[in-house]
C-alpha cells in the first residue's frame, strides 16, 4: 500500500468527523447546547461503530480467505 492509497482510505473518516462536528456547532449556536460535549459523545460513537465494522470485516477477511 502506498501513501496515497493510505490517505484515500482516512478521508471518509475525516470528512465524518467534519460532518458531525458542522452539525453540532449548529445545535450548540440554534438551542444554546453545550458543542464539546455533544461532539465527542456523537463522534466517538460513529468512529467506534467505523472501527467494530472493520473488525468484523478483518474477521471475516481471516477466517473465509476471502479479498476484495
Amino acid at each position: 500500500m502506498n501513501i496515497s492509497e493510505n490517505v484515500r482510505r482516512k478521508l471518509p473518516a475525516l470528512r465524518d468527523t467534519k460532518l458531525i462536528a458542522l452539525f453540532n456547532y449548529y445545535v450548540a449556536v440554534a438551542k444554546g447546547r453545550p458543542f464539546k460535549g455533544r461532539f465527542l459523545g456523537m463522534a466517538g460513537l460513529s468512529l467506534s461503530v467505523a472501527g467494530f465494522s472493520f473488525l468484523v470485516g478483518l474477521l471475516k477477511r481471516t477466517l473465509f480467505g476471502v479479498e476484495v
